[in-house]
C-alpha cells in the first residue's frame, strides 16, 4: 500500500517535510507500531507542529509537537 509521512505547521497549515514510501501487510487485520526516522527536515519557526501518516491517502494516526528554539551558551 502506498504511504506518506508529512509534517505541517499547526499555524499556517504549511508542509514543511514531506516522506513517500510502500507497506505491506500479512493480512488486512494486522496491526503495527511504526517508527520513522525524520532526515533533512527544516522547522522555519518555532511552534507547533503536526507529523502524520497516511496509508492510501488517508490519515491513519497523528502527533501534534512543540519546536523551541534553544539559546546556545558560550
Amino acid at each position: 500500500m502506498p504511504a506518506a509521512m508529512e509534517i505541517s505547521r499547526l499555524d499556517t497549515d504549511e508542509l514543511v517535510y514531506r516522506t513517500a514510501f510502500q507497506l505491506r501487510f500479512q493480512s488486512p487485520l494486522q496491526q503495527f507500531r511504526c517508527l520513522l526516522r525524520v532526515r533533512r527536515c527544516s522547522f522555519p519557526v518555532a511552534g507547533a507542529y503536526q507529523a502524520s501518516l497516511l496509508v492510501e491517502g488517508e490519515c491513519v494516526a497523528l502527533r501534534r509537537f512543540l519546536v523551541v528554539h534553544q539559546e546556545s551558551s558560550p
